[in-house]
């Protein structure tokens, strides 16, 4: 694993407008991606009787495109920056944090199915069902555009960094954590009292505390992930696979990896449960172990 190396810096930004608003433009940048997403999504299912995949790629297009134009906007015209700077990177370094991302998630993942060959715990298949891997990598897709890719390069990237120039990391890792739990919260708002639109949210109508929880906890680890390695795609590789499990492994057609006959189910999550933190330990622990410093007091030139 590599640490990012960041740069004291006190050295004003190049943009006459301060960090904080355009950290708040950041943000709401992403909530008219959402909600345009969203509404658009539903309007035209409902007018050319779409099919909910065809429906999810549109708005996953719709998401990125607006997302990836209107931060883009912000860092070369506002900004006056280029994109290495919010932890966007080289494509070979890219790359590399994609696949630690994927890893802190697969490894586990692995490690579980390994185990429950091992000791009979249920039949594991690969599910090969015709046309299942297609609809199965455009779903991978969707959730990338529609969800990591925008949400690390928003959050993580472009409001984390842009504030870290006049704030010290932890509080802007703070405010960038607090500001992606804010989010729903919003939009949910926007979408039920404004735009009439029917809302899900964790697979209820409305957003429970057990929710939020789990959302600030995942941008906290997100956020850490972000400092630690000075890359937004280690949290985008861990945020893709996170969203996706559910389609990964199960027991319906729709599961990557198909669990039959199962003679004992709670070993399984066990062994998934306390491998994922053992992951989530050593990571934390990481700079202590390599004596490695994150700089969590200073500021730095984004």
């Amino acid at each position: 694993m590599q640490t990012a190396t960041l740069k004291n810096s006190s050295l004003s930004h190049p943009s006459d407008v301060s960090p904080g608003k355009r950290s708040v433009i950041a943000w709401f940048i992403i909530l008219l991606a959402l909600g345009s997403a969203g509404f658009l999504g539903e309007q035209a299912q409902n007018r050319w009787d779409l099919s909910l995949s065809v429906r999810y790629v549109l708005q996953a297009l719709i998401m990125s495109g607006i997302v990836l134009s209107g931060i883009g906007w912000m860092r070369t015209r506002v900004d006056k920056g280029k994109p290495a700077g919010i932890g966007v990177g080289t494509v070979p370094s890219a790359l590399k944090f994609l696949g630690l991302g994927l890893g802190l998630f697969l490894g586990p993942f692995l490690l579980t199915l390994a185990l429950t060959a091992v000791f009979g715990w249920a039949d594991i298949s690969l599910n090969t069902v015709e046309g299942f891997l297609p609809n199965f990598m455009l779903g991978v897709l969707t959730v990338f555009l529609f969800e990591a890719l925008p949400e690390e390069l928003v959050f993580r990237g472009y409001i984390f960094s842009t504030l870290n120039v006049r704030f010290r990391k932890w509080k802007a890792a703070l405010i960038s954590i607090f500001s992606f739990v804010l989010l729903p919260v919003v939009l949910v708002q926007i979408q039920r009292y404004i735009l009439g639109m029917e809302v899900s949210v964790g697979r209820t109508d409305h957003i429970e505390l057990s929710y939020l929880i789990t959302m600030l906890l995942f941008a906290s680890f997100i956020q850490y992930l972000r400092i630690l390695t000075g890359s937004i795609w280690t949290g985008i590789g861990f945020h893709l696979v996170f969203v996706y499990i559910n389609r990964m492994i199960g027991t319906e057609d729709y599961n990557l990896i198909q669990l039959s006959n199962i003679s004992s189910e709670q070993p399984m999550q066990i062994v998934l449960i306390c491998s994922l933190l053992l992951v989530f330990l050593f990571v934390i622990l990481y700079p202590v172990l390599t004596k490695k410093k994150l700089g969590w007091r200073e500021k730095w030139s984004a």
